[in-house]
């Protein structure tokens, strides 16, 4: 009786004392996910991967609580950029998120936009910006937001990285002009500007801004440094001001070899006679112990690219080279480079302790260099069998490949792993890359619907299979009326110039030009288009021709290269539209 008591007394109070045991818990959980936040861990994707797990876990037992989400978002945007977004969408919608949370979704937009890692395609850029965009237009909303300094700086970031440079600038010049005692951020962002449109006015006022921070013994002073070597490539500093810069780096603490090697390697830039070029590498040399070979790995890596070749052999003999893996495949590039195919061929088979995987990879290059393309294929398919099971190995040698410029062994392997689950994305987009403007018709096709097969819910995956597949010459009447409703479907939902372009072009299949022009939208925006892609003037003119607008198609066509548009396009355009390179060149 007593027992059944209890369990009577324990039913009816729990919705009292669960909510409790459930903050609870999520608070140990929170504080445990908290102590892998340390920047050491960053790189370990294991260890994070736990981090978030508990993180997620206190976010699904108190779903409401806004810090809780903070702590779960901070943790996941590391491992899942991507991700965190849509969850940061989420969290701002919590009571207690504010202002700030909405910032840093901006920020963290504008750091996915601008990753490089091959994971991130265009669509993903696109899905940053697009989020980045709704979120200021929010944030602006508020005029006291809109006052302060650093919430226009982020604005005028958010300009720049969307391809509108001038009214970035206009934002920073603005706030240059108004206060003299702006943040850091705001000079360097405007010597970014200034750089990226080259022109004189603007790049002398950011080198006398950046002379102001690059004095300063701290962090500032390093990053001033930094941004005054990207003025250099359109307004060449100084000999004397690089040597005020050596001085500056040689008093900051916080300053590395990496930061001297800038400057120097200006200096070998500036350098007219090539005694003056060789005194410049020679003192380099001294900021290392080449007795290192991690410290001979950086300065040789660096005298490659300043594609002093010579030098690097000879501080990098081949005695040294074949005992380490890295030194090997440096000295081998300097050789492949200088055409010593013979010395490459000795010293290659004179290089016991290099893995076989890398001496393949160099005999595919020797006999790439050579003209010996059946060789080549021999040793990748000798190379493929060797590493095939191994993800990490395969990204190593395509990443080789494409950086020593042999296009044609990357493409060897990328087809023969385009079925491979870890590397099925990467070897498709490569292909894509690399391949569009040579494959045929059918053959983009196939690796876009592969493609679509991994991500079937892409908009711009969508957009790409209708468009190649509008442009089949031999598509029947009633394919082309339903592309034309699939691709007026996307258009509702996407109005890029992508999607535009292929609504277009299914009414211009369609018979129906009129729809087509309205598709196209304003015709000032058209000529921007042909830095996107060329073969896009070329509809567009088609389109001007049936609506009766003769004159400016044949100004649009003459502005097109025939030779840089891909050989699928050219061979289907011209097909379809047998007068399109009338005015091209």
């Amino acid at each position: 009786m007593f027992a059944l008591a209890s369990f009577a007394t324990a039913f009816f109070t729990a919705p009292s004392y669960l909510p409790l045991i459930r903050k609870w818990k999520a608070e140990e959980l929170v504080k445990d996910s908290e102590k892998f936040k340390s920047e050491s861990l960053t790189d370990t994707t294991g260890l994070l991967g736990t981090g978030i797990h508990k993180a997620k876990i206190a976010m699904l037992l108190l779903p409401e609580e806004v810090n809780v989400a903070r702590n779960y978002i901070e943790l996941l945007s590391v491992t899942a950029p991507l991700e965190a977004i849509l969850e940061w969408q989420k969290l701002i919608l919590l009571n207690g998120a504010n202002l700030e949370d909405r910032e840093m979704l901006v920020l963290h937009c504008l750091k996915v936009a601008r990753n490089k890692d091959a994971r991130f395609e265009d669509n993903s850029r696109n899905f940053a910006m697009r989020t980045a965009s709704e979120q200021l237009k929010v944030l602006e909303a508020d005029a006291k937001w809109r006052s302060f300094i650093e919430n226009k700086l982020l604005k005028a970031e958010f300009l720049a990285e969307n391809g509108k440079p001038l009214e970035s600038l206009e934002i920073v010049d603005e706030l240059l002009r108004q206060r003299k005692d702006v943040p850091p951020k705001v000079v360097f962002l405007f010597s970014k500007l200034a750089a990226h449109l080259g022109q004189s006015q603007y790049l002398e006022k950011a080198g006398r801004l950046l002379v102001k921070f690059a004095k300063r013994q701290d962090k500032t002073g390093i990053d001033a440094i930094r941004h005054m070597t990207l003025i250099h490539a359109t307004l060449p500093i100084a000999n004397h001001s690089l040597d005020r810069c050596l001085e500056f780096l040689n008093i900051n603490p916080h300053s590395k070899s990496i930061d001297f090697l800038r400057i120097h390697a200006l200096r070998f830039d500036s350098a007219a006679q090539e005694h003056e070029k060789r005194a410049v590498l020679e003192e380099c040399a001294e900021l290392f112990d080449l007795n290192n070979n991690s410290q001979l790995e950086t300065y040789c890596r660096w005298l490659g690219r300043l594609r002093s070749f010579s030098l690097l052999l000879e501080k990098l003999p081949a005695a040294r080279a074949r005992l380490n893996e890295e030194l090997f495949k440096l000295r081998m590039n300097a050789l492949a480079v200088l055409e010593r195919r013979d010395d490459m061929k000795n010293e290659l088979a004179n290089a016991p302790a290099i893995p076989s995987q890398w001496k393949l990879i160099i005999s595919v290059r020797l006999h790439s260099l050579s003209g010996e393309f059946d060789k080549a294929a021999s040793d990748l398919d000798q190379l493929l069998k060797e590493v095939s099971k191994d993800t990490r190995r395969v990204l190593s040698t395509c990443r080789y490949l494409e950086a020593s410029g042999d296009v044609r062994s990357l493409c060897h392997i990328l087809e023969n792993v385009i079925d491979e689950p870890g590397l099925r994305r990467y070897a498709l987009d490569k292909l894509l890359q690399y391949r569009a403007s040579s494959a045929k018709l059918h053959e983009i096709q196939y690796w876009i619907s592969k493609l679509r097969e991994i991500n079937s819910e892409n908009a711009d995956l969508k957009n790409a299979e209708l468009y190649f597949e509008l442009l089949e010459p031999s598509a029947s009447k009633n394919k082309i009326s339903k592309l034309v409703e699939k691709s007026n479907r996307l258009l509702t939902q996407n109005k890029d110039r992508q999607f535009r372009i292929t609504a277009a072009l299914a009414h211009l299949r369609n018979e129906e030009p009129d729809k087509a022009l309205v598709d196209l939208g304003d015709i000032s925006d058209w000529r921007t288009w042909s830095e996107t892609r060329p073969a896009w003037i070329l509809i567009c003119s088609q389109i001007l021709r049936q609506n009766q607008q003769t004159r400016t198609a044949i100004r649009l066509e003459s502005s097109i290269i025939k030779d840089s548009i891909g050989l699928a396009e050219r061979k289907a355009i011209t097909s379809l539209f047998p007068n399109s390179f009338s005015s091209s060149k």
